[in-house]
């Protein structure tokens, strides 16, 4: 889990335009990236909504011939709950990413993001559009607001 981790720190720091200068990932003692800069939210919490696994998964079924399909279909889903149960064991009071990021920012932020990107994985698994899910969401929105500015009301 910390290589996965702290990989998933190293790829949005590159993603952002930040040289990473140190990796370190060890089973007993955690891990740790150090980047050039003071780096972003989304470097900070990215292991926390971005299945990292799922998506290298995602690519290697692109180069697996059409008759494994389904033991990398298999595979992907292992890739899912291994990032759910990851995302649990590592979200705690005493993780120092959710405390920099901010612990109401991150609670706000982060199930609704995994919703997304896990929506965006489980619909590619399905064969749909990887943004088929977000259809509902205008829907959905106007529906919560409503309910919200009656109760107001």
């Amino acid at each position: 889990m910390v290589l996965e981790h702290e990989l998933t720190h190293a790829l949005f720091a590159w993603a952002t335009f930040h040289r990473v200068v140190a990796f370190r990932a060890t089973v007993r003692s955690g891990g740790h990236v150090q980047i050039l800069g003071r780096g972003n939210w989304l470097i900070t919490v990215a292991p926390y909504f971005v299945p990292t696994a799922s998506l290298l998964a995602i690519v290697a079924l692109g180069w697996l011939p059409s008759r494994y399909l389904l033991y990398g279909n298999v595979g992907l889903g292992a890739t899912i709950a291994y990032h759910v149960v990851s995302t649990v064991s590592e979200t705690h009071r005493h993780q120092p990413d959710l405390a920099r990021a901010g612990w109401l920012f991150s609670g706000l932020f982060l199930p609704s993001a995994n919703l997304i990107s896990l929506g965006i994985v489980v619909s590619y698994a399905a064969g749909l559009h990887p943004l088929a899910h977000m259809t509902e969401v205008p829907a959905m929105t106007r529906l919560v607001w409503d309910s919200v500015l009656a109760s107001i009301r």
